[in-house]
């Protein structure tokens, strides 16, 4: 979804329109059932397919819960989701791979790693104005430089 002005501008309206100044999903929702609305064409409103949907939605839920322990490189044994989706399976189609055989490859090891690293990238800029947070993000800066190919610029990773 591309966000036009008009959208940012109805949901500006929502959220004005609260006694307590919070956005929330269900109002957002509420003012998007009118047709007239520049939200409306973003929503599903065929219940079969949005039905569909939320199911699909559960599943994910579902198969983040299952767990499994692993072992640090520092010894520790630590509990983490047992199923991780790589950027190349969403590309196509979707889906999830065991943790434990991505770990033994180095090719989809080094993916997760760039999923990694692209996340906390964009995790730095949605709360880079927290200077509480400043040595974690030169700690993330300091990683990501390692990381990143001799003589490739920065790409940029927005949220």
């Amino acid at each position: 979804m591309r966000l036009t002005d008009d959208i940012r501008v109805e949901i500006e309206k929502v959220q004005r329109a609260t006694a307590d100044g919070v956005l929330r999903e269900e109002d957002v929702l509420a003012r998007a059932r009118h047709p007239g609305s520049a939200l409306h064409q973003h929503f599903m409103w065929d219940d079969t397919i949005a039905a569909e949907e939320w199911r699909l939605e559960q599943a994910r839920r579902l198969i983040a819960q299952i767990k499994v322990q692993v072992t640090t490189r520092a010894g520790e044994v630590r509990t983490v989701r047992a199923y991780v989706s790589l950027a190349t399976d969403r590309v196509a189609g979707g889906g999830y791979r065991p943790l434990v055989d991505v770990l033994g490859s180095a090719a989809w090891h080094e993916e997760m790693l760039r999923t990694a690293l692209a996340e906390l990238e964009a995790l730095r800029k949605r709360f880079e104005t927290l200077q509480e947070l400043e040595p974690i993000f030169r700690a993330i800066e300091k990683v990501v430089a390692r990381k990143r190919p001799k003589g490739r610029p920065e790409k940029e990773v927005t949220t």
